[in-house]
């Protein structure tokens, strides 16, 4: 049977010799060692760019249309938003709220969307965002990809690289009196430096229970859910370009064997 890589640039292999076919990329070793994935048998629909939408997307309809034997979602980071202009026979999918680079994107009849008019948008975006909402929509997206596979019996096993919790329990529900002992992402999110510590209750209750009502984050399922491989990167593909190289594929692999190894021992990981 198949089986199935699913996410962006750090599971498509981004600059390495042979992409997303490269035999020296963690996924696919890691699908190799921990469930005996023949190389021949591995369909990779990492893109590139993609959010966590189009991640959930293109690993929900490639489920529903193959038995697979196993599937590893490499999540995208938190915030990334893209955003299509117009219809076009050629992309106009742009990153409105991520760090990537404005340019200008060419419409119908010569009209277009500006670099500037892009760094407006996103710089009214982000002046108003939260990372509550992104991160509830991916408490959804892991809770769907759960009930799909075990409809069919796949086993799945979500990656984070660099997600904005960190290393924190950021989903473990805490009691507390005051924000200052919580994690400085939390208060981030709770924007408690704005806020008393009555509203902060309010609104950490209100995006726990939502959480809890779409499934909770489910961190058996998750290899890494509070060790991103970003903070094990040991090298970057270029030097002018942050993507993991080579040398971060090996300790990528070695960790997220061992995480699984482990998982196995403490019997978190059985699906």
């Amino acid at each position: 049977m198949k089986c199935l890589i699913a996410g962006a640039s750090i599971s498509a292999g981004y600059k390495l010799s042979h992409g997303k076919l490269d035999t020296k990329l963690w996924a696919t070793r890691l699908l190799k060692n921990i469930d005996n994935c023949d190389i021949k048998n591995i369909e990779n629909v990492s893109h590139t760019g993609d959010d966590n939408f189009q991640i959930f997307k293109k690993t929900s309809l490639s489920i529903m249309k193959e038995n697979y034997k196993s599937v590893i979602v490499c999540w995208q980071n938190i915030p990334r938003t893209n955003h299509f202009f117009g219809l076009e026979t050629y992309n106009t999918r742009f990153a409105i709220i991520s760090s990537q680079t404005p340019y200008d994107i060419k419409l119908l009849n010569g009209s277009s969307i500006t670099k500037t008019q892009l760094i407006n948008m996103r710089k009214n975006l982000l002046a108003y965002y939260n990372h509550h909402w992104d991160i509830a929509n991916l408490v959804f997206y892991v809770n769907t990809l759960i009930h799909i596979t075990k409809q069919k019996k796949i086993n799945i096993r979500f990656v984070n690289y660099n997600l904005p919790w960190n290393a924190y329990k950021f989903f473990d529900r805490v009691s507390w009196n005051t924000t200052s002992s919580l994690d400085p992402f939390t208060n981030e999110l709770l924007q408690s430096q704005q806020r008393d510590d009555v509203e902060s209750k309010e609104i950490y209750k209100i995006i726990h229970n939502e959480y809890e009502d779409l499934g909770g984050i489910q961190e058996k399922y998750w290899l890494n859910l509070y060790e991103p491989l970003r903070s094990k990167q040991t090298d970057s593909v270029l030097p002018d370009d942050p993507h993991p190289g080579y040398k971060s594929q090996n300790v990528f692999t070695d960790f997220l064997t061992r995480s699984y190894s482990e998982s196995l021992t403490t019997n978190k990981n059985t699906v």
